[in-house]
């Protein structure tokens, strides 16, 4: 069995705080801990530490909470519970649990048939909403205003030192969490498939009467899923009409690639047109005749080299 690693685990435990927008883990990783005590025994620690690490920076340098405030607060999270959690402001002598807590795979709340109460799935249900959208989390069993696990009959023994240095690590991790999940989340959504320049065609005027130089270029790039056309042609004359791409075949024939905006354009080449035969991309004016076909009327042409 493949144990969940330590930036997995890290991002579980920024998941299951409380507040927070990062979305629903993956069901592989609630499948595993169903399985396995090593994994939900080692994200009940980071569980642990990234709750005390975040307390520790929202509470530095900030004035105490009135008796009221917490108590409201506690009020709208305990959903039921009996015991009341510490004000930190004045519980500053508080021992750490000297026992790892598990942790248990829990569904949203939902009424029971017999009392009307809520409860909450057990470990390993699935409880799906009206819309049919699954929707899990993980909540440590010892977080505060919840009820407490019973006491291991030999709890393992740790170090003095094991919980603040997680907690120290997990301040860190706050601070950068929500940076790295955006980056993830970027990198996954912006990655494109690498592109080579196969050849550059520069467009110059087709009349006669037209002021000589070059009106821009046209870019032959090919992927591994397709080939494309990039027009930068920035040297247009206004018209009334629209700019349209054309690729011209050796044989005569012509495929139009699409309509030119503002002088730039990337445009894919259909699937059977090999760029080998169709050499000269040609733009032309064309008139909102609603006429398809060529207006032969060419504006500028160049010859992919």
């Amino acid at each position: 069995m493949q144990h969940l690693d330590d930036d997995q685990l890290i991002e579980l435990a920024i998941d299951q705080l409380p507040n927070t927008s990062y979305p629903v883990i993956h069901q592989a990783a609630l499948d595993h801990l169903t399985q396995c005590p090593q994994c939900t025994e080692a994200l009940a620690e980071w569980g642990t530490a990234v709750t005390i690490g975040r307390a520790a920076s929202l509470h530095q340098g900030s004035e105490p909470a009135a008796a009221n405030v917490w108590e409201a607060i506690l009020a709208d999270i305990a959903e039921g519970a009996s015991h009341a959690f510490p004000d930190p402001s004045t519980d500053h002598g508080a021992e750490l649990p000297q026992q790892r807590t598990p942790l248990e795979v829990v569904g949203p709340p939902r009424a029971t048939k017999d009392s009307g109460t809520t409860e909450r799935t057990k470990v390993g249900e699935i409880h799906a909403g009206n819309a049919g959208n699954v929707v899990v989390g993980l909540t440590p069993k010892a977080l505060p205003r919840t009820i407490a696990p019973a006491p291991k009959a030999a709890p393992e023994p740790r170090s003095r030192w094991a919980v603040p240095l997680l907690a120290a690590a997990a301040a860190a991790v706050i601070a950068s969490g929500a940076t790295y999940l955006a980056t993830r989340s970027d990198s996954a959504t912006t990655a494109t498939a690498p592109s080579t320049v196969e050849a550059i065609a520069d467009l110059n005027p087709v009349k006669q009467d037209a002021t000589p130089g070059s009106l821009g270029t046209a870019d032959l790039l090919s992927t591994p899923d397709s080939t494309e056309v990039v027009v930068d042609a920035v040297g247009l004359p206004a018209i009334a009409g629209a700019y349209e791409v054309w690729l011209f075949g050796d044989d005569g024939r012509m495929v139009s690639l699409g309509v030119l905006h503002d002088g730039h354009g990337t445009f894919t080449v259909p699937q059977g047109i090999s760029p080998r035969e169709y050499k000269v991309l040609d733009i032309s004016n064309e008139p909102a005749d609603g006429n398809p076909a060529h207006s032969k009327n060419s504006v500028a042409r160049g010859k992919f080299a």
